[in-house]
Protein backbone atom coordinates (compact mmCIF):
# COMPACT_ATOMS: atom_id res chain seq x y z
CA UNK A 1 0.00 0.00 0.00
CA UNK A 2 1.39 3.77 -0.71
CA UNK A 3 0.30 6.91 0.31
CA UNK A 4 0.13 10.32 -2.24
CA UNK A 5 0.59 13.10 -0.06
CA UNK A 6 -0.28 16.74 -2.24
CA UNK A 7 -0.38 19.83 -0.48
CA UNK A 8 1.00 19.48 2.87
CA UNK A 9 1.84 22.34 4.26
CA UNK A 10 5.30 22.99 2.10
CA UNK A 11 5.32 20.17 0.32
CA UNK A 12 3.56 19.77 -3.11
CA UNK A 13 4.00 15.92 -3.63
CA UNK A 14 5.06 12.90 -2.17
CA UNK A 15 4.15 9.14 -2.61
CA UNK A 16 5.41 6.88 0.40
CA UNK A 17 5.59 3.00 0.58
CA UNK A 18 3.69 1.93 3.53
CA UNK A 19 4.77 -1.74 2.80
CA UNK A 20 8.51 -2.02 3.94
CA UNK A 21 10.11 -2.69 7.81
CA UNK A 22 12.25 0.27 7.29
CA UNK A 23 11.56 3.40 6.17
CA UNK A 24 14.13 6.53 6.04
CA UNK A 25 13.27 10.44 5.91
CA UNK A 26 16.04 12.98 4.85
CA UNK A 27 16.46 15.64 3.10
CA UNK A 28 16.83 19.96 3.48
CA UNK A 29 15.45 21.59 6.82
CA UNK A 30 12.04 23.16 6.26
CA UNK A 31 11.33 20.80 3.43
CA UNK A 32 7.84 19.49 5.69
CA UNK A 33 9.90 16.07 6.72
CA UNK A 34 7.92 16.54 10.48
CA UNK A 35 4.90 17.13 8.94
CA UNK A 36 5.02 14.12 6.30
CA UNK A 37 5.62 12.05 9.61
CA UNK A 38 3.27 13.76 11.74
CA UNK A 39 0.60 12.50 8.92
CA UNK A 40 2.13 9.31 8.99
CA UNK A 41 1.32 8.98 12.34
CA UNK A 42 -2.09 10.41 12.36
CA UNK A 43 -2.85 7.65 9.59
CA UNK A 44 -1.48 4.53 11.86
CA UNK A 45 -3.10 6.24 15.07
CA UNK A 46 -6.68 6.76 13.08
CA UNK A 47 -6.61 2.84 12.46
CA UNK A 48 -6.01 2.22 16.33
CA UNK A 49 -8.60 4.58 16.70
CA UNK A 50 -11.42 2.75 14.50
CA UNK A 51 -10.51 -0.83 15.49
CA UNK A 52 -12.34 -0.17 19.21
CA UNK A 53 -15.62 -1.06 19.03
CA UNK A 54 -17.93 1.88 20.19
CA UNK A 55 -15.79 3.70 17.76
CA UNK A 56 -16.88 1.21 14.99
CA UNK A 57 -20.62 1.51 15.84
CA UNK A 58 -19.72 5.41 15.70
CA UNK A 59 -18.00 5.22 12.28
CA UNK A 60 -20.62 3.49 10.81
CA UNK A 61 -23.40 5.49 12.10
CA UNK A 62 -21.71 8.78 10.38
CA UNK A 63 -20.80 7.15 7.17
CA UNK A 64 -24.08 5.85 5.63
CA UNK A 65 -23.32 6.38 2.43
CA UNK A 66 -20.80 3.32 2.65
CA UNK A 67 -23.15 1.08 4.22
CA UNK A 68 -25.87 1.68 2.07
CA UNK A 69 -23.71 -0.62 -0.22
CA UNK A 70 -25.99 -2.91 1.71
CA UNK A 71 -29.01 -3.88 -0.69
CA UNK A 72 -31.20 -4.67 1.28
CA UNK A 73 -35.28 -6.65 0.98
CA UNK A 74 -37.08 -6.59 3.79
CA UNK A 75 -40.44 -8.67 4.37
CA UNK A 76 -41.34 -7.90 8.24
CA UNK A 77 -44.29 -7.91 9.99
CA UNK A 78 -44.59 -7.51 13.70
CA UNK A 79 -43.98 -10.80 14.43
CA UNK A 80 -42.46 -12.30 11.30
CA UNK A 81 -39.66 -10.64 9.32
CA UNK A 82 -36.65 -11.92 6.22
CA UNK A 83 -33.91 -9.73 5.21
CA UNK A 84 -31.80 -10.47 2.39
CA UNK A 85 -28.40 -8.91 2.06
CA UNK A 86 -26.32 -8.65 -0.43
CA UNK A 87 -23.20 -6.57 -0.82
CA UNK A 88 -20.45 -6.49 -3.79
CA UNK A 89 -16.93 -5.47 -2.85
CA UNK A 90 -15.34 -5.32 -6.46
CA UNK A 91 -18.24 -2.81 -7.52
CA UNK A 92 -17.53 -0.79 -4.36
CA UNK A 93 -14.24 -0.90 -3.40
CA UNK A 94 -12.81 2.89 -4.33
CA UNK A 95 -15.94 4.32 -2.54
CA UNK A 96 -14.70 2.29 0.54
CA UNK A 97 -10.98 3.67 0.21
CA UNK A 98 -12.82 7.26 -0.21
CA UNK A 99 -14.35 6.89 3.18
CA UNK A 100 -10.98 6.26 4.90
CA UNK A 101 -9.19 9.07 3.10
CA UNK A 102 -11.91 11.59 4.28
CA UNK A 103 -11.53 10.13 7.64
CA UNK A 104 -7.99 10.73 7.87
CA UNK A 105 -8.46 14.65 6.47
CA UNK A 106 -10.64 15.39 8.89
CA UNK A 107 -8.30 13.82 11.72
CA UNK A 108 -5.78 16.32 10.60
CA UNK A 109 -5.90 18.77 13.08
CA UNK A 110 -6.05 16.71 16.06
CA UNK A 111 -2.75 15.86 14.32
CA UNK A 112 -1.20 19.14 13.65
CA UNK A 113 -3.53 21.26 15.72
CA UNK A 114 -3.26 23.52 12.40
CA UNK A 115 -6.89 24.81 10.72
CA UNK A 116 -7.34 24.83 7.27
CA UNK A 117 -4.78 22.07 6.05
CA UNK A 118 -6.28 21.71 2.53
CA UNK A 119 -4.25 18.25 2.08
CA UNK A 120 -4.97 15.97 -1.08
CA UNK A 121 -4.59 12.91 -0.01
CA UNK A 122 -4.99 8.89 -1.83
CA UNK A 123 -4.95 5.64 -1.25
CA UNK A 124 -3.14 3.17 -3.39
CA UNK A 125 -3.72 -0.19 -3.64
CA UNK A 126 -1.82 -2.70 -5.81
CA UNK A 127 -3.59 -5.13 -8.01
CA UNK A 128 -1.96 -8.09 -6.35
CA UNK A 129 -3.17 -6.76 -2.56
CA UNK A 130 -6.40 -5.64 -4.07
CA UNK A 131 -7.34 -9.11 -4.93
CA UNK A 132 -6.17 -10.33 -1.86
CA UNK A 133 -8.64 -8.54 -0.10
CA UNK A 134 -11.70 -9.11 -2.07
CA UNK A 135 -10.86 -12.81 -3.21
CA UNK A 136 -10.49 -14.57 -0.21
CA UNK A 137 -13.36 -16.15 2.21
CA UNK A 138 -14.28 -15.00 5.09
CA UNK A 139 -17.35 -15.47 7.78
CA UNK A 140 -19.49 -12.78 9.31
CA UNK A 141 -21.47 -13.06 12.46
CA UNK A 142 -24.58 -10.90 12.95
CA UNK A 143 -26.51 -11.91 16.25
CA UNK A 144 -26.64 -15.58 16.32
CA UNK A 145 -26.97 -15.45 11.95
CA UNK A 146 -23.62 -16.27 10.17
CA UNK A 147 -23.02 -14.94 6.41
CA UNK A 148 -19.70 -15.98 4.30
CA UNK A 149 -18.09 -13.64 1.70
CA UNK A 150 -17.16 -15.76 -0.95
CA UNK A 151 -15.01 -14.19 -4.21
CA UNK A 152 -15.57 -11.00 -2.55
CA UNK A 153 -18.86 -11.26 -2.80
CA UNK A 154 -21.75 -11.46 0.31
CA UNK A 155 -25.31 -11.92 -1.52
CA UNK A 156 -28.47 -13.69 -1.41
CA UNK A 157 -28.11 -14.24 2.32
CA UNK A 158 -31.56 -14.90 3.87
CA UNK A 159 -32.76 -14.46 7.69
CA UNK A 160 -36.21 -15.85 8.77
CA UNK A 161 -36.86 -15.43 12.17
CA UNK A 162 -40.60 -15.62 14.49
CA UNK A 163 -38.74 -14.29 17.65
CA UNK A 164 -39.73 -11.48 18.34
CA UNK A 165 -36.79 -10.24 20.70
CA UNK A 166 -34.71 -10.13 17.46
CA UNK A 167 -34.50 -6.60 15.49
CA UNK A 168 -33.59 -6.86 11.68
CA UNK A 169 -32.12 -2.93 11.96
CA UNK A 170 -29.76 -4.56 14.79
CA UNK A 171 -29.04 -7.71 12.66
CA UNK A 172 -28.25 -5.40 9.97
CA UNK A 173 -26.11 -2.59 12.06
CA UNK A 174 -24.22 -5.89 13.47
CA UNK A 175 -23.68 -7.19 10.09
CA UNK A 176 -22.47 -3.91 8.71
CA UNK A 177 -19.31 -3.78 12.18
CA UNK A 178 -18.60 -6.64 10.93
CA UNK A 179 -17.97 -6.45 7.07
CA UNK A 180 -15.73 -2.97 8.54
CA UNK A 181 -14.11 -5.37 10.57
CA UNK A 182 -13.57 -7.71 7.64
CA UNK A 183 -12.31 -4.89 5.19
CA UNK A 184 -10.00 -2.76 6.74
CA UNK A 185 -8.14 -5.09 9.07
CA UNK A 186 -7.25 -6.86 6.34
CA UNK A 187 -6.46 -4.04 4.51
CA UNK A 188 -4.80 -1.95 6.80
CA UNK A 189 -3.04 -4.62 8.76
CA UNK A 190 -3.80 -3.24 11.98
CA UNK A 191 -0.30 -2.48 14.15
CA UNK A 192 0.16 -3.66 17.51
CA UNK A 193 1.43 -0.27 18.59
CA UNK A 194 2.59 3.33 17.39
CA UNK A 195 4.67 5.41 19.62
CA UNK A 196 6.52 8.32 18.17
CA UNK A 197 10.12 9.71 20.05
CA UNK A 198 10.37 13.56 18.77
CA UNK A 199 13.36 15.90 18.34
CA UNK A 200 12.18 17.26 21.39
CA UNK A 201 12.76 14.34 23.53
CA UNK A 202 15.41 15.62 25.46
CA UNK A 203 13.31 18.03 27.43
CA UNK A 204 9.95 16.33 27.53
CA UNK A 205 12.42 13.15 29.22
CA UNK A 206 12.79 15.87 31.64
CA UNK A 207 9.63 17.55 32.43
CA UNK A 208 7.06 15.22 31.17
CA UNK A 209 5.69 14.03 34.25
CA UNK A 210 5.59 17.15 36.90
CA UNK A 211 4.70 19.67 34.44
CA UNK A 212 2.85 18.95 30.45
CA UNK A 213 0.96 15.47 31.47
CA UNK A 214 -1.94 17.06 32.99
CA UNK A 215 -2.28 19.04 30.18
CA UNK A 216 -1.71 16.53 27.91
CA UNK A 217 -4.39 14.05 29.75
CA UNK A 218 -6.84 16.70 29.65
CA UNK A 219 -6.68 16.79 25.71
CA UNK A 220 -6.63 13.33 25.63
CA UNK A 221 -10.38 13.30 27.35
CA UNK A 222 -11.40 16.43 25.18
CA UNK A 223 -10.37 14.54 21.70
CA UNK A 224 -12.19 11.45 22.46
CA UNK A 225 -15.19 12.87 23.64
CA UNK A 226 -15.25 15.00 20.50
CA UNK A 227 -14.22 11.94 18.28
CA UNK A 228 -16.94 9.74 19.28
CA UNK A 229 -19.99 12.58 20.21
CA UNK A 230 -19.43 14.52 17.59
CA UNK A 231 -19.30 17.91 19.16
CA UNK A 232 -17.93 20.98 19.06
CA UNK A 233 -16.79 22.51 22.22
CA UNK A 234 -14.02 24.70 23.71
CA UNK A 235 -11.57 22.63 25.54
CA UNK A 236 -8.23 23.82 26.96
CA UNK A 237 -6.16 22.14 24.23
CA UNK A 238 -2.34 22.17 24.78
CA UNK A 239 0.35 24.03 21.87
CA UNK A 240 1.53 20.68 20.46
CA UNK A 241 0.90 17.99 18.43
CA UNK A 242 -0.51 14.41 18.48
CA UNK A 243 2.73 12.78 18.43
CA UNK A 244 4.04 15.12 21.12
CA UNK A 245 0.94 14.64 23.00
CA UNK A 246 1.07 10.94 23.07
CA UNK A 247 4.88 11.11 23.82
CA UNK A 248 4.58 12.77 26.79
CA UNK A 249 1.87 10.42 27.84
CA UNK A 250 4.47 7.57 27.27
CA UNK A 251 7.20 8.77 29.65
CA UNK A 252 4.41 9.97 32.20
CA UNK A 253 2.99 5.99 31.57
CA UNK A 254 6.43 4.20 31.94
CA UNK A 255 5.93 3.61 35.95
CA UNK A 256 3.27 1.38 35.06
CA UNK A 257 5.52 -0.87 33.27
CA UNK A 258 8.71 -0.57 34.73
CA UNK A 259 7.98 -4.30 36.40
CA UNK A 260 7.58 -6.00 32.83
CA UNK A 261 10.32 -7.45 30.73
CA UNK A 262 9.82 -7.30 26.71
CA UNK A 263 12.06 -9.91 24.62
CA UNK A 264 13.50 -6.79 23.33
CA UNK A 265 15.97 -6.20 26.40
CA UNK A 266 18.76 -7.27 24.89
CA UNK A 267 18.66 -4.02 22.19
CA UNK A 268 17.91 -2.03 25.55
CA UNK A 269 21.06 -3.39 26.84
CA UNK A 270 23.39 -2.84 23.67
CA UNK A 271 21.87 1.17 23.75
CA UNK A 272 22.86 1.45 27.32
CA UNK A 273 26.69 0.25 26.17
CA UNK A 274 26.95 3.87 24.04
CA UNK A 275 25.59 5.59 27.24
CA UNK A 276 27.73 4.28 29.62
CA UNK A 277 25.37 3.17 32.32
CA UNK A 278 21.79 1.73 33.33
CA UNK A 279 18.85 3.94 32.71
CA UNK A 280 15.52 2.95 34.81
CA UNK A 281 12.46 4.56 36.15
CA UNK A 282 11.03 4.61 39.74
CA UNK A 283 8.02 4.08 41.46
CA UNK A 284 7.36 7.03 41.31
CA UNK A 285 7.70 7.58 37.09
CA UNK A 286 11.19 9.17 37.60
CA UNK A 287 14.05 8.56 35.10
CA UNK A 288 17.46 8.01 36.52
CA UNK A 289 20.22 6.67 35.60
CA UNK A 290 23.80 4.53 37.32
CA UNK A 291 26.81 5.19 35.87
CA UNK A 292 29.19 1.95 34.45
CA UNK A 293 32.31 3.71 35.83
CA UNK A 294 31.35 5.37 39.63
CA UNK A 295 28.21 3.68 40.16
CA UNK A 296 26.46 7.17 40.79
CA UNK A 297 22.89 7.29 40.35
CA UNK A 298 21.75 10.06 38.69
CA UNK A 299 18.11 12.06 37.72
CA UNK A 300 17.85 13.31 34.10
CA UNK A 301 18.51 16.31 34.53
CA UNK A 302 22.07 15.39 35.50
CA UNK A 303 22.90 13.22 32.96
CA UNK A 304 24.64 13.94 29.60
CA UNK A 305 22.64 14.88 26.27
CA UNK A 306 23.20 11.59 25.12
CA UNK A 307 21.25 9.59 28.00
CA UNK A 308 18.46 12.50 27.92
CA UNK A 309 18.12 11.75 24.36
CA UNK A 310 18.13 7.69 24.34
CA UNK A 311 16.58 7.23 27.95
CA UNK A 312 13.49 6.76 26.82
CA UNK A 313 13.92 4.45 23.67
CA UNK A 314 15.81 2.36 26.27
CA UNK A 315 12.99 1.81 29.16
CA UNK A 316 10.58 1.59 25.65
CA UNK A 317 12.46 -1.50 24.32
CA UNK A 318 12.98 -3.14 27.74
CA UNK A 319 9.31 -2.37 29.47
CA UNK A 320 6.76 -1.93 26.56
CA UNK A 321 7.84 -3.11 23.05
CA UNK A 322 5.83 -5.94 21.29
CA UNK A 323 6.22 -7.62 17.71
CA UNK A 324 4.26 -5.57 15.04
CA UNK A 325 4.91 -2.14 17.12
CA UNK A 326 5.54 0.96 14.87
CA UNK A 327 8.04 3.15 15.77
CA UNK A 328 8.27 6.58 14.46
CA UNK A 329 12.06 8.47 15.72
CA UNK A 330 12.54 11.95 14.85
CA UNK A 331 16.25 12.45 14.44
CA UNK A 332 17.94 9.25 16.31
CA UNK A 333 21.76 11.35 15.78
CA UNK A 334 20.86 13.92 18.18
CA UNK A 335 23.48 14.84 20.77
CA UNK A 336 25.24 11.41 19.52
CA UNK A 337 29.58 11.22 18.64
CA UNK A 338 29.37 10.11 15.18
CA UNK A 339 31.19 6.56 16.22
CA UNK A 340 27.74 6.74 17.92
CA UNK A 341 25.29 7.50 15.39
CA UNK A 342 27.23 4.62 13.73
CA UNK A 343 25.80 2.17 16.23
CA UNK A 344 22.39 3.47 16.54
CA UNK A 345 22.52 2.75 12.84
CA UNK A 346 23.12 -1.36 13.18
CA UNK A 347 20.47 -1.08 16.02
CA UNK A 348 17.93 0.45 14.14
CA UNK A 349 18.29 -2.05 11.34
CA UNK A 350 18.31 -5.39 13.95
CA UNK A 351 14.71 -3.80 15.18
CA UNK A 352 13.47 -3.58 11.74
CA UNK A 353 14.62 -7.63 11.24
CA UNK A 354 13.49 -8.46 14.86
CA UNK A 355 9.42 -7.65 14.03
CA UNK A 356 8.99 -3.44 14.37
CA UNK A 357 8.09 -1.18 12.13
CA UNK A 358 10.48 2.03 12.08
CA UNK A 359 10.19 5.29 10.07
CA UNK A 360 12.92 7.52 11.10
CA UNK A 361 13.70 11.02 9.87
CA UNK A 362 17.37 11.73 9.85
CA UNK A 363 20.21 14.79 8.46
CA UNK A 364 23.04 12.18 9.64
CA UNK A 365 25.00 10.80 6.74
CA UNK A 366 27.03 9.10 8.65
CA UNK A 367 23.45 7.30 9.78
CA UNK A 368 22.82 6.47 6.09
CA UNK A 369 26.17 5.59 5.25
CA UNK A 370 26.02 3.18 7.80
CA UNK A 371 22.78 1.82 6.15
CA UNK A 372 24.09 1.85 3.19
CA UNK A 373 26.78 -0.54 4.13
CA UNK A 374 24.87 -3.20 5.68
CA UNK A 375 22.61 -3.36 3.17
CA UNK A 376 25.43 -4.11 0.75
CA UNK A 377 26.77 -6.44 3.31
CA UNK A 378 23.73 -8.30 3.28
CA UNK A 379 24.25 -9.52 -0.29
CA UNK A 380 26.63 -13.33 -0.32
CA UNK A 381 30.10 -12.37 -1.42
CA UNK A 382 33.63 -14.47 -0.83
CA UNK A 383 34.85 -13.67 2.61
CA UNK A 384 31.60 -12.06 4.06
CA UNK A 385 32.16 -13.72 7.14
CA UNK A 386 35.33 -12.44 7.38
CA UNK A 387 34.42 -8.69 7.22
CA UNK A 388 31.61 -9.21 9.58
CA UNK A 389 34.35 -10.18 11.77
CA UNK A 390 36.76 -7.50 10.86
CA UNK A 391 33.98 -5.01 11.61
CA UNK A 392 31.88 -6.03 14.50
CA UNK A 393 28.69 -6.97 12.43
CA UNK A 394 26.30 -9.75 13.07
CA UNK A 395 24.28 -11.53 10.59
CA UNK A 396 21.10 -9.67 11.90
CA UNK A 397 22.12 -5.96 11.38
CA UNK A 398 22.32 -6.68 7.90
CA UNK A 399 19.24 -4.96 5.56
CA UNK A 400 18.20 -6.99 2.60
CA UNK A 401 17.38 -3.83 0.30
CA UNK A 402 13.83 -4.97 -0.47
CA UNK A 403 12.78 -4.23 3.37
CA UNK A 404 13.90 -0.70 3.45
CA UNK A 405 12.90 2.84 1.13
CA UNK A 406 14.51 5.83 1.83
CA UNK A 407 12.90 9.44 0.88
CA UNK A 408 14.71 12.56 0.44
CA UNK A 409 12.68 16.70 0.48
CA UNK A 410 13.67 19.13 -1.35
CA UNK A 411 13.31 22.86 -1.35
CA UNK A 412 11.35 23.02 -4.46
CA UNK A 413 8.25 21.03 -1.95
CA UNK A 414 8.90 17.28 -4.21
CA UNK A 415 10.09 14.36 -1.97
CA UNK A 416 11.63 11.42 -3.96
CA UNK A 417 12.73 8.09 -3.22
CA UNK A 418 16.17 7.75 -3.26
CA UNK A 419 17.65 4.69 -5.27
CA UNK A 420 18.91 1.79 -3.57
CA UNK A 421 21.57 -0.34 -5.55
CA UNK A 422 24.89 -2.00 -5.62
CA UNK A 423 26.29 0.75 -3.18
CA UNK A 424 23.81 1.10 -0.53
CA UNK A 425 21.93 4.14 -1.06
CA UNK A 426 22.02 6.88 -2.87
CA UNK A 427 21.53 10.60 -1.14
CA UNK A 428 22.11 13.33 -3.96
CA UNK A 429 22.13 16.06 -1.39
CA UNK A 430 24.41 14.63 1.51
CA UNK A 431 27.01 13.84 -1.33
CA UNK A 432 26.53 17.25 -2.94
CA UNK A 433 27.45 19.33 0.51
CA UNK A 434 30.30 16.80 1.40
CA UNK A 435 31.57 17.23 -2.18
CA UNK A 436 31.41 20.63 -1.97
CA UNK A 437 33.05 20.81 1.53
CA UNK A 438 35.75 18.47 0.53
CA UNK A 439 36.47 20.75 -2.75
CA UNK A 440 36.39 23.76 -0.35
CA UNK A 441 38.96 22.29 2.14
CA UNK A 442 41.42 20.89 -0.55
CA UNK A 443 41.17 24.24 -2.40
CA UNK A 444 41.90 26.53 0.76
CA UNK A 445 44.20 24.03 2.06
CA UNK A 446 46.38 24.72 -0.99
CA UNK A 447 46.18 28.11 -1.63
CA UNK A 448 46.99 28.92 1.70
CA UNK A 449 50.26 26.46 1.59
CA UNK A 450 51.63 27.95 -1.19
CA UNK A 451 51.95 31.26 0.66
Amino acid sequence: MRLEVQNLGIIKQAEIDLNKNLLILTGYNNTGKTYLTYLLYGFYKLLKKLSEESLKFDFVEKNKDFFDLFEVQNNSTDTNWDLEVSLDFHKEFNKIISVFQNKLIEYCYEVFLVKNIKLILTIIISDEDKNNILDRNYILQAGNHFFSIENGILKNRKIYSKDKFLNGGEIINSLKINTFNHFFEYLLSLPNEIYFFPAERSALNQYAYDIIYTRAEKYEEAQNQIFSENKTAKYEIPEYPLAINDYIKLVYNLRKWRKNITQFDEIALKIEKILGGKVFVDEHGIIKFLTSDTQQFLELHLTSSTVKSLSVLVLYLRHVANFGDIIFIDEPEINLHPENQRKLARIIAELSNLGLKLIVSTHSDYFTKELASLIMLSKNFENKKELLEEFELIENELIKKETISIYSSSRNGQIKEEKINGFGIEVEYFDSVIDNQSQMFNKVYYMTNEE
